[in-house]
């Protein structure tokens, strides 16, 4: 809930991102790249990536113009508050569960790292970035290219493989990329099972 209370993508897109890292998980699980337990802790922490931006301000959060160098540096400080944030309410009430906070803190923290080390906060490059933060990123990806935003439309699943593949060792980490390539054929099917509702302007 916390998640969502200023973000202006949708719940689904929220249960999408959980679907589709469930998808990778799965599949790095049967090349033994982790286990089960694993999978489900990404699975069910995923939804936590965006947290942070509950404490960016509206005007940034909800532009659908393009940012300024400052806006988008404010923009980028969210998955440090959203870890500073998780943390102060972990911590208040005592959530002990260390494997599982490393999880949710890494996840928050950084899926919007790049694999080939160009992106953000830390600059982590290939293996260094934590395994879950590099499903995340993947499965956060593909939902922001399939889903339909105002200030663009959805893109074909075919242009979104593409993507991927142009994508694979540089924004992506390959075997998250192999993984979901593996997997594009339930891609469909958890977007049907949950649909953005476009709301629509009614006639006068």
């Amino acid at each position: 809930m916390l998640s969502h209370h200023k973000d202006p993508e949708t719940q689904n897109h929220l249960k999408r991102v959980a679907e589709y890292s469930r998808l990778i998980g799965l599949y790095l699980a049967k090349m033994e790249k982790c286990n089960g337990d694993f999978v489900d802790s990404v699975y069910h922490f995923s939804d936590m990536h965006d947290i942070g931006k509950s404490l960016i301000p509206e005007d940034i959060l909800y532009s659908t113009d393009i940012y300024t160098t400052e806006q988008r540096a404010i923009m980028n400080q969210h998955p440090e508050l959203g870890c500073q944030l998780l943390s102060n309410i972990l911590t208040t009430f005592k959530y002990d569960n260390n494997q599982e906070l490393d999880i949710i803190l890494n996840i928050i923290r950084h899926h919007h790292e790049r694999y080939d080390g160009k992106g953000y906060p830390n600059q982590l490059k290939g293996t260094d970035i934590p395994l879950e933060a590099r499903i995340v990123t993947v499965a956060d990806v593909i939902d922001a290219l399939l889903s339909h935003r105002p200030y663009k439309q959805p893109w074909s699943i075919d242009d979104v493989e593409r993507y991927l593949i142009n994508g694979s060792g540089t924004l992506f980490d390959p075997l998250c990329i192999d993984a979901i390539l593996h997997s594009l054929d339930k891609i469909a099917l958890i977007q049907s099972r949950y649909p953005d509702i476009i709301e629509e302007e009614l006639p006068v």
